[in-house]
């Protein structure tokens, strides 16, 4: 590897790392976050090629439909909320960490996508984002009323648990994680 392609390495994982405000160690990069996640199941991994997607509210079903037999976690966000911005480097390291047993997704509620698209320019994630500006796909998920809101899905597709504001450390992520996904400390 060069000198040059070192630096551009090391400019680009300082741009996508999560800022002075995130909790927590710095977010794996989406690169470093698919190597963690290499040997996922095909539907996870068919989701995750999607990384940093914004998509229109009317794929969500096709997307939960995708990764029906896994755990969905699914994240109600929009870019001008402070305590959402604050959470979501821990999201990202979630999804590097659990992503080969669960499937996460986010749910975005700014009313235009320009400031949704640009907070993900500098914050890429390891999974897509649906745009649900009228909040719709946060309502049928119970989770319409508070920012952010975080939404366990069962493999079934039934609802486990919703958390309504900012996870306030990885360890009670894990805890849900394990209480209501059912997953296991795999790396």
């Amino acid at each position: 590897m060069t000198a040059v392609t070192i630096v551009v390495v090391f400019a680009v994982g300082l741009a996508q790392s999560d800022g002075p405000s995130s909790s927590g160690p710095r977010a794996p990069s989406v690169t470093q976050a698919r190597a963690q996640i290499q040997g996922a199941p095909e539907p996870l991994r068919q989701l995750y090629a999607r990384s940093n997607a914004l998509l229109p509210e009317t794929t969500f079903d096709r997307l939960l439909a995708s990764v029906r037999g896994y755990p969905v976690v699914v994240n109600v966000w929009a870019s001008y909320c402070g305590p959402c911005r604050q959470e979501f480097g821990l999201l990202r390291r979630a999804a590097a960490r659990y992503g080969k047993q669960v499937a996460f997704l986010g749910l975005d509620a700014d009313a235009t996508p320009g400031p949704a698209e640009a907070f993900l320019r500098k914050n890429p994630t390891l999974y897509p984002h649906v745009r649900d500006p009228r909040g719709r796909l946060a309502d049928r998920l119970s989770a319409g009323v508070v920012l952010p809101s975080t939404v366990i899905l069962r493999p079934d597709g039934q609802i486990a648990a919703v958390f309504a504001g900012a996870y306030p450390n990885p360890q009670r992520l894990a805890e849900d994680l394990a209480r209501y996904a059912k997953v296991t400390n795999e790396q």
